[in-house]
């Protein structure tokens, strides 16, 4: 690879042509959850997760990676950010199985981050999953009319007092209801995007230190599990102006268009699209990427029945190009 010029990478054959085929129908509004946190102290106890290890993920050929870096002098801590992605693999080993309460569980608040498209003109929320990594969702990062991506100028807006300072760019995001949140504003290097599957991690170098949490594959959930959205909410009543959202898996296959998804009763609102959400052991499932609507009822709040989360399955296929480019930087 050549490195002094952009590495843009159509991983198994995406191409940007086809995306709006692919997505037609599929870009629904950001959503978020404008339930008040569960009273429920400590999640049910239920079987605790396998310990299982991902695999390649199945995806049709067409339905791959899109991944954007810049040249290799551009490109900071190489070293440190390999031994980020081999660390955040092995978090799929072994599961936690140790029952969480809600409040550890909404610790995860630390780890909320805004992610924006170009020029702002499209928000999402993710999760930092520490070292600059961010887990979001892909349709945050695609222009409404749904025909190209719009990574030019992306930023992550992270909520703590260490990218403010390092940053020198401060800006107060307007919470959906009510409320706001002042952040700094990180500018995106490098992008791995699948459209398909909803999912997307890129990285914005940021010194802020955060737990990651475990990952757990989306085959070993169970219908009728608990499962905890972590998320800024307006409604929240804490200085974070987050709030955790109980509800259970339905199914474990997702309503909408997006591959590899299982489906929840956590009805959403707008302005939540990319929470994580986890399960009653503090282990990540997915992120929240649409809403789930009655039969033949409008795309309208009062006729949510649930949401739709992207699953984690494919995170190790959302690592793999961007650990080859970084290598390929060391030589």
């Amino acid at each position: 690879m050549n490195k002094s010029s952009r590495n843009v990478v159509a991983v198994r054959g995406l191409q940007f042509a086809g995306v709006s085929a692919l997505i037609t129908g599929l870009l629904l509004a950001s959503v978020s959850c404008s339930s008040q946190p569960s009273s429920v102290s400590t999640p049910p106890a239920l079987q605790k997760p396998a310990a299982t290890s991902p695999g390649s993920s199945s995806i049709p050929e067409a339905f791959s990676i899109t991944y954007i870096a810049p040249p290799c002098a551009e490109q900071p801590n190489v070293s440190g950010r390999l031994e980020q992605l081999i660390t955040l693999e092995s978090n799929f080993n072994g599961p936690s199985s140790t029952p969480k309460t809600l409040e550890e569980i909404g610790k995860a608040s630390d780890n909320l981050v805004f992610v924006f498209g170009k020029e702002r003109t499209s928000q999402s929320q993710g999760i930092h999953l520490g070292g600059g990594y961010v887990l979001t969702v892909a349709h945050g990062l695609i222009t409404k009319t749904g025909t190209s991506l719009q990574t030019t100028g992306a930023e992550v807006g992270y909520a703590d007092a260490v990218s403010k300072s390092v940053s020198g760019k401060l800006v107060t995001v307007e919470l959906e209801g009510g409320g706001n949140v002042q952040i700094g504003l990180i500018p995106v290097y490098n992008f791995s995007i699948h459209t398909r599957q909803d999912l997307a991690l890129v990285y914005a170098p940021t010194q802020y230190k955060v737990v990651i949490p475990k990952f757990r594959l989306s085959n070993t959930l169970e219908v009728g599990e608990h499962v905890y959205m972590v998320s800024f909410d307006p409604n929240a009543s804490n200085a974070s102006g987050s709030s955790v959202i109980s509800g259970t898996v339905t199914s474990l296959t997702g309503g909408s268009n997006y591959a590899s998804q299982f489906l929840t009763s956590i009805k959403p609102n707008a302005g939540q699209s990319g929470a994580p959400v986890f399960d009653s052991y503090g282990n990540l499932v997915g992120l929240l990427s649409n809403a789930a609507l009655s039969e033949g009822k409008h795309n309208l709040v009062e006729n949510y029945t649930g949401s739709n989360i992207s699953s984690i399955d494919i995170f190790g296929d959302l690592v793999k190009p961007e650990k080859k480019v970084l290598a390929s930087c060391q030589k």
